[in-house]
């Protein structure tokens, strides 16, 4: 017959297995705080141009309930305008901790705000081999009775090579933060051509200025 001592063991050992799972979990999941290092990614935020080239932004609010669904720790948001011929786009970049800046695609979040997908997503390569790629996908919805289109590049980075992944939460759980990146161009009254040039015009020119901020003299650790 097991003495007292016998059938408390197993008892504490689940205990404590119970514990060390939690302190782990609350770790990876910062759950009592930010970590520095997410902390120090959402501040090289502050660094992104306004101004470049022929391109000038002007800040644009994200609603506070949309950053706190997004668990974002810092982000920047711009609507950019072409000083030269006045075509337009806007950029919002987020980060936080992987698991939950990995998830909420536009594929999500816009179709959940009222917007139809239009086309099938596709990753679209850019032209500097470092920059990797994104994921490419049309939206369009009626608002006032004015029928809107936008055409929207998204991806995510931690260490300047952005990335169009099928299974992001799966293949970033190794950093200790991330950035997610939209790029959104309206194309209600331009050609498919014209967004694509829109599009690969402004990342030529910002993609360079963009990494440098955020990747250069601080690689992740994995």
């Amino acid at each position: 017959m097991p003495t007292q001592a016998q059938r408390i063991l197993p008892i504490g050992i689940g205990l404590l297995l119970i514990v060390a799972t939690g302190v782990i979990h609350g770790i990876q999941t910062d759950r009592w705080g930010e970590s520095t290092k997410v902390l120090e990614a959402a501040r090289r935020l502050d660094q992104l141009p306004t101004e470049f080239g022929d391109w000038s932004g002007t800040a644009s609010e994200i609603p506070e309930k949309q950053l706190k669904v997004a668990e974002a720790v810092g982000h920047y948001s711009q609507k950019f305008t072409n000083t030269k011929d006045g075509r337009e786009l806007s950029v919002m970049i987020l980060c936080g901790r992987p698991g939950p800046i990995s998830v909420h695609p536009p594929t999500v979040c816009f179709v959940g705000a009222g917007w139809g997908l239009q086309t099938t997503p596709a990753p679209v390569e850019f032209e500097s081999p470092d920059a990797g790629s994104m994921w490419k996908g049309r939206f369009a919805r009626v608002a006032d009775g004015v029928p809107i289109a936008i055409e929207t590049h998204w991806g995510w980075s931690a260490d300047g090579k952005w990335m169009a992944l099928d299974r992001p939460r799966l293949e970033t759980a190794q950093y200790p933060y991330l950035y997610k990146m939209y790029v959104t161009v309206p194309f209600s009254n331009a050609s498919e051509g014209d967004v694509k040039t829109t599009t690969d015009e402004f990342m030529e020119s910002f993609l360079p200025l963009l990494n440098e901020a955020l990747f250069q003299n601080s690689p992740p650790d994995s």
